[in-house]
């Protein structure tokens, strides 16, 4: 049982912290495999209680080709990144065809309420596997006048019974709605579904890729107001099994601020089919691990930890945006991927609890906006950690995600291809570069203390944000060339490794120094960064993994409010120094 429990800390760790559940051909792999009970959000695991079967009966799919790796570059300094000017060329145009906004378009929103909707719902809704149901959109990002597909199957419940009752969907968008956190925007009729099973991988990309067919459509009209949306599917007594994001793009001039989804982290950890971007089947971590996806694919439901991060990271952020009148224009960053010069619409480009997977087009996309003096904030942690890459499905394009991690096995023939991490000697781009800070702790909890903190913050030097939980991530400046040369802390805290010392990565062990922090460049930009992942969570009460008591939780309320609101005047550095 020792053995076994150190197994699962190390995937827990090599899945940087999250909490992963796996299946196999829709049966549970004995011996090892982690199950995240339904609803609970502090770590209760289960451990399948099925015969151990020997490693080498475990299905696999061969052994990856080995490449010579590319060679090392240099570091990218700090004072090189300020000359990065330029926009990366679009690859597509993305026009938002919705109509015109008026002023005070959120107060309107706000002002409807739905009795179909609640915060606890959400709360609960943290499922690591669809029950009853399964479900994937063909787009993820949309405008007025885009007709939506809803891709479904009828889904085994974990006694591998299947339910004949037909299913209803609906599409909610996300925000305050009087405390209830949604409106629903449609409905269907009852639906009778079929199974399908998940196909098998066929090579050894490892991809799982459902080709399920639509099951029923929906069309956006000029009435829908732009943001973030889900798509659910519900039990005949009304039971939420599965959902999907959508967002709904704005038209130019709807706010000042654009919030960046970040779906290639949720796509990435997400375990439906057995597979993720991190593990696959085996009775062993190295097995696990060499087992996982090297091609990540959008057409499939979101499960495990992906399912997880949408709730986590996303839904909490813009409840409590539109609950404190602040306008947000909300883009996935497969988006900015295709397009950019998004950027240069908005004073401050905002990103949520996660972003740890970007495109090479996103970093250097960002780095132009702050060189412009579009202000970032980072509420969270674990920051543009590893580079992917994108190629298309059968369904369109940039729906799969590429990310081979080992230098050894990537095929890439130029450096701009490379999947690694950011920090790697092939990349040699480390995140300082993007939000002054690297990671510095996974899975450990603790505090906040203030420093010297600014009046523009909105809270009192002295306070202390008490209470984040074991599965927080988090990040603090280093020094070196790649680092920007002056960092204003704002909190610092000592955070608490939960286990065997042993089982944390090495290169955490007597670090784990969580810093929030923010620091200014010469175009008159200001970059903040949260420093700890689980910041949104705790804004809200529909996050099952918020932690923070309710004194720390009413304190970050204010300081997030004031940081959105500082951070929509283009150009706010100065004003922050004063």
């Amino acid at each position: 049982m020792k053995t076994i429990k150190r197994i699962l800390r190390k995937i827990l760790l090599r899945a940087r912290g999250e909490i992963l559940s796996l299946t196999f051909k829709g049966k549970i792999i004995s011996g090892v495999v982690i199950v995240l009970i339904a609803g609970s959000l502090f770590g209760a695991f289960e451990i399948g209680s099925s015969v151990r079967q020997p490693e080498e009966s475990i299905p696999t799919l061969g052994n990856i080709p080995m490449h010579t790796p590319l060679p090392a570059v240099p570091l990218l300094t700090f004072q090189q990144s300020l000359a990065m000017n330029s926009f990366p060329t679009d690859q597509r145009t993305l026009p938002s065809r919705c109509p015109a906004l008026p002023n005070n378009w959120v107060a309107l929103e706000n002002s409807r309420t739905s009795s179909d909707v609640n915060m606890k719902e959400f709360k609960t809704s943290h499922t690591p596997w669809p029950e009853g149901s399964a479900l994937w959109l063909d787009k993820t990002s949309v405008t007025c006048g885009d007709t939506v597909s809803i891709h479904a199957s009828s889904a085994k419940f974990s006694n591998g019974l299947l339910s004949k009752y037909p299913r209803k969907f609906e599409v909610i968008r996300i925000g305050w709605y009087g405390g209830s956190g949604g409106y629903v925007v449609w409905k269907s009729s009852p639906i009778s579904l079929k199974y399908f099973p998940t196909p098998n991988p066929k090579d050894n990309l490892r991809t799982i890729e459902t080709k399920w067919p639509a099951v029923t459509s929906f069309h956006i009209d000029n009435s829908w107001v732009p943001g973030f949306y889900l798509v659910a599917s519900y039990s005949s007594d009304g039971y939420l099994e599965s959902c999907a994001p959508l967002i709904l793009r704005a038209p130019a001039g709807a706010a000042p601020l654009a919030l960046i989804h970040s779906t290639l982290t949720w796509n990435t950890y997400n375990t439906f089919g057995g597979r993720s971007g991190y593990i696959g089947p085996g009775l062993s971590h190295e097995q696990m691990s060499y087992e996982r996806s090297r091609v990540v694919s959008m057409d499939r439901p979101l499960a495990g930890s992906g399912n997880e991060l949408l709730f986590r990271d996303a839904v909490p952020l813009v409840e409590f945006a539109e609950e404190n009148g602040i306008a947000l224009s909300q883009y996935s960053d497969v988006d900015l991927n295709e397009m950019p010069s998004l950027l240069k619409q908005y004073n401050g480009i905002v990103f949520s609890g996660h972003p740890e997977y970007w495109t090479q087009r996103n970093h250097d996309a960002i780095i132009a906006a702050r060189n412009s003096g579009i202000n970032l904030a980072f509420l969270g942690g674990n920051t543009a950690y590893w580079r992917v890459r994108m190629a298309p499905s059968p369904l369109g394009p940039d729906r799969h995600i590429v990310i081979w991690r080992d230098s050894r096995e990537d095929p890439a023939k130029v450096q701009s291809d490379a999947t690694l991490q950011y920090s790697s000697s092939i990349i040699n781009q480390p995140s300082t570069l993007i939000g002054g800070s690297m990671t510095s702790g996974l899975g450990v909890y603790g505090d906040l203390k203030s420093q010297h903190l600014p009046s523009w913050i909105g809270v009192p030097s002295g306070i202390t944000l008490k209470g984040f939980s074991r599965y927080t991530e988090i990040e603090a400046p280093v020094s070196g060339p790649a680092s920007p040369p002056l960092v204003h802390p704002l909190f610092v805290g000592k955070f608490t490794f939960p286990g065997n010392p042993n089982d944390q990565e090495p290169r955490y062990r007597n670090n784990d120094v969580a810093e929030m922090d923010w620091f200014s460049v010469p175009s008159g930009a200001a970059i903040l960064n949260a420093g700890v992942n689980l910041w949104d969570c705790n804004l809200e009460p529909s996050c099952g993994m918020g932690t923070v008591d309710w004194v720390t939780q009413q304190n970050m309320q204010i300081i997030t409010s004031h940081i959105l609101q500082m951070f929509a005047q283009k150009g706010i550095a100065q004003k922050l120094l004063n």
